[in-house]
């Protein structure tokens, strides 16, 4: 039973784990939108929800965005949304 209770404590604390929005995420989504090889992307720090991403001739600023947890937690499901029409260099 201990473990049991164990395991059920384990697999609860994970389900609240803030799931931030990765790089590897923001470097797909700025590939697609600026048409450009992930390879090719620098990543900018901006602030701490905002990345700023340049890569062949062109930069494009992204917005971190999470959904509610269903706990209350703020950080579930984050994705980064581009939050500019992109500009050239």
């Amino acid at each position: 039973m201990k473990w049991f209770m164990l395991a059920f404590f384990v697999s609860a604390s994970l389900a609240c784990t803030p799931q931030l929005a990765s790089k590897d995420k923001l470097l797909k989504r700025a590939s697609f939108d600026m048409d450009c090889p992930e390879s090719s992307l620098e990543i900018v720090e901006i602030d701490d929800r905002t990345r700023g991403v340049k890569g062949c001739d062109q930069r494009a600023t992204y917005v971190e965005t999470c959904k509610p947890c269903a706990n209350g937690y703020v950080g579930c499901e984050c994705t980064w949304l581009l939050n500019t029409d992109g500009r050239s260099n």
